[in-house]
This record gives structure tokens, sequence and C-alpha cells, in this order.
């Protein structure tokens, strides 16, 4: 410490030497610049912040100026987007008005030409004629049509015809003249004169199912009775036929099938040209300015689904004018048997494989081939989607086609409507998981399986009729039904569905039977107990076959059993019957248990105790007895009450439900079970919803019941949209989420059934891409398909060749298809013939 005050003390001796010693005006100029230097940094310094601040407060202006500038920019280019959209719409439009005007200038060009002809006629009257009377003929002012007069003066034209046709044939008869230019005439389009054209015959033959025997019977007869046929030419119309018949296109197998557990032969029918079949499509309906490409492309639509007995895959066009007709349908494969993925496989997996390869269509416009790009899509209900698919079913843990959502549809830890998420997201099926989950056997794939198709699931159009069906009968039918059992029977408590109370019934049946049981055993007890007092009663000596009781009444017992039992204690033989044990339970347990046995003497008891005790034992059963009975007998009368309401036609509500049903029309029939599309449309509709809403009480069930009803009405409407705009679009997915509400509201302990997912999660989004729903082609046209199949098979059901049928059947969807692609109504119904007056 004291060298370091030495050492400070020297140091400020030194600093006051230099102080005292150097010139002061030099320290103090260098001290005055340092603190001048100082300032002037540190003004710089403030000024440099302050033009930071000023800088910062500029960019910032310039970036919120920006950022109204882009605004802008994305403002106005969503606007062009729209100004785009309704450009490429009017495009469109004026592409069909242009197509239109082609047309019409085709017709024109016709026309003209047929004018050129006859004016080159009217050039030759004018040479050969003289010309004074041609100009005096032409003068002559032209008579109106013959359909616009009336009828009176129609008269008086025929008759003036007449008598014309008696002065030019030199008063031969009428009749005469008509026959023969009947038989000989021909008009200026090259058909006979009072003769249907080739095609109009045709098209009778196949809306009536003519075979060609009965029209050769009727030209027989039109031309004794007439003179002439009406009909087209055999020879015309079958050069038609050779020209539209596609039956080369197919191949036919005859195969054994099991049909009422007996073996039946069945045809399967598979296309092996589909793109041929779609070329001629194409090719007929552009010649006949038919053919409407979306966006240049084909639209065909796979379909499919099960009639009567055979499973049919047919394939729609969009590009139709119909493309909802049954006759619009192009028919492609049919099999006897379930559409399940194994038989579609084995039948139709052969043609079903080329459709991946169909990627364009060539047809014929005139003598032009023209080329089109081929969209594929695909519906039918969820059973041939799933097959198509490769899917398990809707009963998988994986149940929807369009994602992987966990969906749970029985059991207690079912999925239901007042706590399932509708929201929720889960992983959209694709083509490339799709093929990975059958390679795994997961997310309700079949393992090892390949799906028969490659569409994508984005490209599946919803099933209209068949989603709102389902749901239908799920929320709205079922639910009525039960309510009108829980009116006519209170014992159904709250079971608010039909299965609740089946499954009700069961429980009920299934304890009549335990009843039974019980009351069977314990009166076979009790016959065993008196049996044994007799006995005892009327006991004398031990027979020969005694045993080592005291008091053996085997002699006494009715019984045929001479069941024995061993005293773990005397180790004694006695009969079961001797030791008083009556019960059939009690010596079953005996037989099966591992506890000791005493005897009445090694328990030491008398002869009387035995007796009381019988006795005892015997009051006991027989109460028992009764109080089961009693038990029973209020059972047996639940079981009947809702025996009575549950089968046949019900209780009297129910009858007046199904009363009211079919009233106005929308009773499911004996044979569908359920109503059907347009009985459910019809059902849906506000007026009819009141009437059948009549039948319940004014309570909480018809108020909610109505919601979803009216809700569902509004969205069976929407389904038949041929198209939505943004409006509607929002309008449609608003109606979705309000049913969803009433249904919460209505039945929240209902279990979500994948249809009513599907609806709520994929149908708006289907909506979203393709702007319509079952506007162009939907599953309701393979369901009317069903009814044309019946019609032609029964047409050529007498044909004993099955595989000559087939190919007749093929023949005549063609010939349907043709039809309709040309314009002709195929839509009128056929009207059935009778077998005896059929080919």
């Amino acid at each position: 410490m004291q060298k370091s005050a030495e050492r400070v003390q020297k140091r400020s001796y030194n600093l006051r030497v230099i102080i005292t010693t150097a010139p002061f005006w030099p320290i103090l100029f260098i001290g005055s610049m340092m603190v001048v230097g100082k300032r002037l940094r540190s003004s710089r310094e403030n000024a440099g912040q302050s033009a930071l601040s000023r800088e910062n407060i500029k960019l910032k202006e310039e970036i919120k100026e920006k950022t109204s500038i882009i605004e802008v920019i994305e403002n106005d280019n969503k606007t062009c987007k729209y100004e785009i959209t309704v450009k490429d719409r009017e495009i469109s439009s004026e592409k069909k008005q242009t197509r239109k005007l082609k047309d019409e200038l085709l017709g024109k060009d016709l026309e003209i030409e047929r004018i050129c002809v006859k004016l080159e006629k009217e050039r030759i009257l004018l040479v050969n004629m003289d010309m004074d009377q041609f100009f005096r003929m032409r003068k002559t002012p032209p008579r109106k049509p013959f359909s616009t007069l009336s009828h009176q003066t129609q008269m008086l034209r025929s008759i003036e015809i007449m008598e014309m046709s008696r002065n030019v044939t030199g008063g031969e008869d009428f009749y005469t003249v008509w026959k023969f230019m009947g038989q000989n005439f021909e008009h200026e389009n090259g058909v006979r004169w009072c003769k249907m054209s080739d095609v109009d015959t045709l098209l009778l033959m196949s809306k009536f199912n003519f075979g060609d025997g009965l029209v050769k019977a009727m030209n027989h007869y039109y031309n004794a009775k007439v003179g002439f046929s009406i009909l087209a030419s055999r020879r015309a119309i079958a050069k038609l036929m050779k020209l539209l018949d596609i039956s080369d296109l197919y191949e036919f197998e005859v195969v054994t099938c099991v049909i009422n557990k007996k073996e039946v032969q069945r045809v399967v029918i598979r296309c092996r040209s589909v793109e041929h079949l779609l070329s001629i499509r194409a090719t007929n309906l552009a010649n006949a300015g038919r053919l409407q490409l979306k966006n240049g492309k084909i639209i065909p639509v796979l379909s499919g689904d099960r009639g009567d007995e055979e499973a049919k895959a047919v394939i729609g066009l969009e590009c139709s004018p119909t493309p909802n007709s049954p006759y619009s349908l192009s028919f492609i494969c049919s099999f006897c048997g379930e559409d399940n993925y194994a038989n579609m496989l084995k039948f139709m997996g052969r043609t079903l494989s080329t459709l991946d390869n169909i990627k364009f269509i060539d047809y014929k416009y005139g003598d032009v081939v023209l080329r089109a790009e081929v969209d594929w899509k695909k519906t039918g209900d969820f059973k041939f989607l799933s097959s198509l698919s490769a899917h398990t079913g809707q009963s998988s843990t994986n149940p929807c086609i369009g994602c992987i959502i966990p969906l749970c549809t029985h059991g207690d830890h079912r999925d239901t409507i007042g706590l399932f998420n509708f929201e929720l997201k889960f992983d959209d099926r694709t083509e490339a998981n799709i093929l990975e989950h059958c390679q795994q056997g997961t997310h309700s794939m079949k393992e090892g399986a390949t799906p028969l198709v490659q569409i994508p699931p984005k490209k599946t159009v919803p099933p209209t009729v068949h989603i709102v069906a389902g749901v239908h009968e799920k929320y709205v039918d079922d639910q009525m039904k039960a309510k009108t059992n829980k009116m006519d029977c209170a014992l159904f408590g709250n079971a608010r569905t039909v299965p609740h109370q089946k499954s009700m019934l069961k429980k009920k049946k299934e304890e009549e039977l335990v009843l039974k049981s019980a009351i069977n055993f314990l009166e076979a007890d009790i016959a065993m107990g008196k049996n044994m007092m007799s006995a005892f009663s009327n006991y004398t000596v031990n027979p020969e076959d005694s045993c080592d009781s005291q008091y053996c009444i085997i002699d006494g017992c009715s019984s045929n059993t001479l069941d024995w039992v061993k005293c773990d204690l005397c180790q004694r033989n006695y009969h079961i019957f001797c030791m008083c044990i009556m019960s059939a339970k009690i010596v079953h347990k005996m037989k099966n248990s591992s506890s000791p046995f005493y005897c009445w003497s090694c328990r030491e008891f008398s002869h009387e105790e035995m007796i009381y005790n019988v006795e005892f034992e015997l009051k006991q059963y027989i109460d028992e007895a009764e109080t089961l009975k009693t038990k029973l007998s209020s059972v047996t009368r639940d079981k009947k009450s809702m025996e009575a309401v549950l089968s046949g036609e019900g209780g009297p509500s129910r009858k007046k439900l199904d009363s009211v049903l079919k009233k106005i029309g929308c009773l499911g029939s004996a044979w569908f079970g359920n109503p059907v599309g347009n009985q459910i449309r019809k059902l849906l509709r506000p007026k009819y919803i009141e009437i059948v809403l009549e039948v319940f009480p004014d309570d909480e069930f018809k108020s909610n019941l109505r919601k979803v009803m009216i809700l569902l009405g509004e969205i069976m409407t929407a389904s038949g949209k041929q198209t939505f705009n943004d409006f509607e679009k929002l309008e449609f997915k608003d109606t979705i989420s309000r049913f969803v509400n009433a249904l919460r509201e209505f039945c929240p302990e209902e279990n979500v059934i994948p249809k009513l997912h599907y609806l709520v999660k994929h149908v708006p989004e289907y909506i979203d891409i393709y702007d319509t729903w079952g506007g162009a082609c939907s599953e309701q046209s393979t369901e009317h398909f069903h009814v044309v199949y019946r019609k032609v098979k029964k047409a050529f059901s007498s044909i004993k060749d099955l595989i000559f049928q087939a190919k007749l059947m093929v023949r005549r969807f063609g010939f349907l298809n043709y039809l309709n692609d040309i314009g002709e109504n195929c839509n009128d119904p056929m009207i059935e013939i009778p077998d005896e007056y059929r080919s």
C-alpha cells in the first residue's frame, strides 16, 4: 500500500512539472478542438438519425402505396378472370350458334338444290310448251296449303280431286288409281308414296318389339286388304339392320348358374371393342347434328347395377342431348349373379380393363374423320362403385369410396349424428393410394386386389336418388314407422327406430323361451317331488334291487332313471330318488362337482325329517313355478302386443300412415319394399308433407320431422338441376348445413350412415368442380335400363338357342341407340304384345 501511494505522488509531481514548464496555449487549443469535434460528431449523428427517420417514413409510405396498388391489381385480376369466364361462355355459346347456323346453311343448300331441280324442270316446260300458256299458268294465284283450310273446304277440294281423277282415268274406280300410285309412285325423297321409311319401320319394330315374322304377316295383310303395304320392304329393313348390326363387336359365353337352388344355363355377354362402339355412337350423333362436345371432349360415363337376375354394365354419353335416357346407354356387359368384385372381375374384367386405354375417339362427320379426347367418369349405386374400386363395401371400417374417413355404423361405439363432426377432413382416395391400400389390404380395400378401372374417385358422379333414398329411408321413413309403432304400443318406450324395436321384440322372445324352459324344469322337479311323497306313503319293504338306504323307495319311482350316488363318509351307494333329490339341476351339479356328499343317515336325519324336507322343497318349487308362470304370462302378452305392431299391417296408427301414403301414391310396393325415386320426390313436396304429418300429434317430433322432410325435399330438387351457378352452389351448401342441424335436433342418437356422409362432404365438392350433380348422366338411367332390358329379353324369349337370343338382344340395343342418336322418340312406353302374336 505504501509503495502504491508513493507511485501516485510521483506521477502527480511529474504532471505538475509538465504543466508548469510547457506552453499553456497549445494545450488549451487542443482541448477546445476536442470539444468542438465531439459536438460536431454529435450533431452529425443527430442529423443522420433524423435523415434515417425521414427515409423510414418515406419507405413506409411507399410500401403502403405499393400495397394499395397490388390490391387494385389483384381486384383487376379477379375482374379479368371473371370477364374471361364470361367471354369463354360467350365463345361457347357463339360456337353452338355457329354450329347451328352451319346446319341451317346445309339445309338451305339442300333446299336450293331442290329448287334448282324444280327450275330445270320448269325450263324444260318452257321449251316444250307455248310461252303464253305458261305465263298464264304462272299468273294464276297459288292456292293455300291444304292443311290450313277449313274442314268444309278440305272436303270440297277432296271431292274435286276425286272427280278430276275419274275424268283423267276414263271413269275407272277412284280406289284403283290410288292403289296403283301407292304401288309404283315414289316420293321426292326416294321413299314410296304412302309408305313408311326403313328407319320409321325399324322404330316401329323396336318400340313395339315386333319380330320379322310379324312384320311379314302385316305386309301380307296390307297387300291383301289395301293393295300395298305401308311398311318398308323387308329387303330395305334387312339392309338397314345389317348396316346397324353391332353384334360382331361382342362375344358370348354360356355358363351354368345356380338360381333358387337350381342349376340353369345363362349367357355372359361382353363387348370386345368398346372404342369401336363409342366411335359408332359419336358418328351417328355428329351426322344427326346432335353431338355436344364438352370443351372438345367426349365424356362417357361408366355405370352398372344388378336388376332381376343379371348384373349389367352400360356406358352413357354426356355429349348426347338425352344422356339420361335408357335408350342412350350403350350396353357392354351382363352376367347372371351379384355385382360384387369377384363376379365382376371374372365376367366383366376383360372388357372393363380395355377402358383405361381409350384416350381418344375417332368418328366421322360426313366423309371427314375427326378425333376427340375422352374424359371418363363413373356412376352407379355404392355397391357397384365399391366393386369397381376393389373396396370392401359400406359396412367396413372406412366405408366411404371418396375418402378414408373411419366411420363406425354399428355397435356401442357407433358414430351418432349428435356427436359426429361433419367438418372433419380426411385424405381423399386417389388412384395412387387406392393401389397402395390394395397391396397392403388397409383402409377397407381388398388385399391383393386391383381396381377394375382406373377412373379417379374425383370423377365419380354421386348417385342422386340412391343417396337421397337411403337418407330418406333411414332418417324419415324408419322414424315415421317407429313413431306409429310407439303410438300403438307403449312398451317400445324410447326405441326411436324400427330395428331397435325389433331387437326389443327379439329380447322378449328370448326371455319367453328362458321362462318356459325354467318352468318345464320346475314342473319336472315338482312331479318328481310328488312321486317321492307317494312312494314314501306307500312304502312296505325294500325291493330286491334296493340300495343301501333303510327306506328304498325305488319301486314307487315312476321315472326310468336309476342314477346312483355314493356317500363320501360311509361309502354306501344310494339311489338319487331314495336320497330325496328331486331337482335335475342338483343332480347335474352333483355329477360335475367335487364337493362331498353325505347321506341322510350320516347326517342323522330321521324318516319324518326326510319327508318334511321333501314337502318343504316341493312347496318352494310350486311357489317358484307359479311366480314364473305369472311372469311368463306378462312377457307373452307383451310379446304378442309387439308382434301385432311390428308384423303384418301393424297397429291402427301404422295402418293410418300406410293408408295416407297409399292415397297419395307414395307407399312402397311389395316388390321394392321401400318407396322408389319418383314416390320419394312426390312425398317430399310441401303439400304432401303436411298430408302425411296429419297422422302424428302436434309435438316436438312432428315439428322436427317437418324440417327434415322439407330440407331433404330441397336437396332432391337440387339434384335434378342441369347446372349450378355460384349463388346456387352457396345456397345448396347452406341447405346441407341446415339439414344436418335439423337431423341433430330430430334424431341425435341415430348413427351416421355412409350415404349421409357422402351427401354432406363429397356432393358439394363434385358440384363445385362440375357445376352439376345429376343433370347430365346419373345412375337413374341405369335403373330405367333394367325395364328396357327386360322387355327386349322377353321379345326374344321364345328362341331356345341362348347365344342367338343374346345376339338378337344386342342388335336390338344397337337399333335403339341409333334411333335415339338421330332424334327419334324412343321414350314412348313400349306396348306389350301378347306372346301368341310374336314371331
